[in-house]
């Protein structure tokens, strides 16, 4: 159980995977943190400020999120990860996953390996440092796609060690993951199937939470933590136009045509309904950014992160700014929170998302 004081927002801010996209959600969060004193002031965990603002209670994030999220956790502030992931995205991808598949040996293995990822990561992150010893509280889906060697047979007791089956690691008072290392639980979560090898065992969170927020609503309420009192902030990676034209040859793909897409549509159905749920569960006291891009940028698209942080400043962030005043600001009543969900309800889009303008 966790010291909460029932009445009280519990807020989680959740981080969406999305590959080389991390680096709209970072240069979102800088402007975030521009435009409101008090949200900087919970992002760094800081209660010292001049409102005195309590910090953000969990952070959760996914694939690339949750390197966004073990960066705020160990104190880098928006603008570090922004710069963060100018060495990320060529590290992580020195070449696209369309040209790995037209050779032979990318339709055999993995596009990428994660090992310069691993290396970029060890000269940022302080060795031996595991989740518990980060300064905020923080949660990283995952999932585990291999059996563990001692589990034989299909008794219905194993099942769960028998099977695939979704992980959330993280630091909370008891977690029995607290002790792995910080760089691993991100690559594990970050291990994106075709794109990247397993990564001890793993395989991408996206695959189940691309949208983290869920997890960290289920999360919180097993710790007991009132739902009434949940506040969620998430921040997606964009929205691709990616819709297909519908024609004949849609009407029946196979694998070979659904391969390219097929990691992708996962991940937007996980994120998407994720959405639906989030907002149904908690009404007004739910706010996403999810910008629409102007065109398709892949995940692996490393050259496109210039213009990702740049599309950052022509998000109209105004209905986010207005939802962190009235859920996570300092002058929160009881009216003032009924009044937000009345306004931000599921029949408000505008509520819902900020929009590009």
């Amino acid at each position: 159980m966790l010291a909460h004081e029932r009445g009280t927002p519990f807020r989680i801010l959740a981080l969406d995977g999305g590959g080389v996209r991390c680096a709209l959600q970072a240069a979102l969060l800088a402007r975030l943190c521009q435009a409101d004193e008090g949200f900087a002031e919970r992002l760094a965990g800081d209660n010292s400020g001049p409102s005195g603002a309590p910090k953000i209670d969990l952070i959760v994030g996914t694939s690339a999120g949750s390197i966004m999220g073990m960066g705020l956790a160990l104190g880098w502030v928006p603008e570090r990860l922004v710069e963060f992931c100018k060495e990320f995205a060529p590290a992580a991808f020195p070449n696209s996953l369309a040209s790995t598949l037209e050779s032979v040996d990318g339709l055999a293995t993995a596009a990428f390996s994660n090992e310069p990822l691993k290396a970029l990561l060890e000269t940022k992150v302080a060795e031996g440092t595991r989740l518990k010893d980060l300064k905020r509280t923080i949660a990283v889906p995952t999932f585990n796609a291999c059996v563990a060697e001692d589990v034989r047979g299909y008794e219905a007791e194993r099942c769960m060690q028998s099977c695939w089956r979704p992980e959330l690691l993280h630091n909370m008072p008891g977690s029995d993951s607290g002790g792995v290392l910080s760089i691993d639980a991100v690559l594990r979560s970050a291990a994106a199937p075709t794109y990247f090898p397993l990564y001890q065992g793993y395989v991408d969170g996206g695959m189940f939470a691309n949208n983290p927020a869920m997890a960290g609503v289920t999360l919180a309420v097993q710790y007991g933590v009132p739902i009434e009192d949940i506040t969620v902030f998430s921040i997606s990676t964009g929205c691709n136009p990616e819709a297909l034209p519908v024609d004949d040859a849609n009407q029946s793909r196979g694998l070979v045509q659904w391969a390219p897409d097929l990691i992708s549509l996962l991940m937007s159905a996980s994120s998407e309904s994720t959405d639906a749920a989030c907002r149904m569960m908690l009404g007004g006291r739910y706010c996403r950014v999810n910008p629409m891009l102007p065109d398709t940028i892949s995940l692996d698209d490393a050259e496109a992160v210039p213009k990702l942080i740049e599309l950052a400043g022509t998000v109209d962030l105004e209905p986010a700014l207005q939802w962190l005043a009235s859920q996570w600001g300092d002058a929160q009543t009881a009216d003032l929170a009924t009044e937000t969900e009345n306004s931000l309800s599921p029949d408000s889009p505008a509520g819902w998302r900020c929009s590009i303008q």
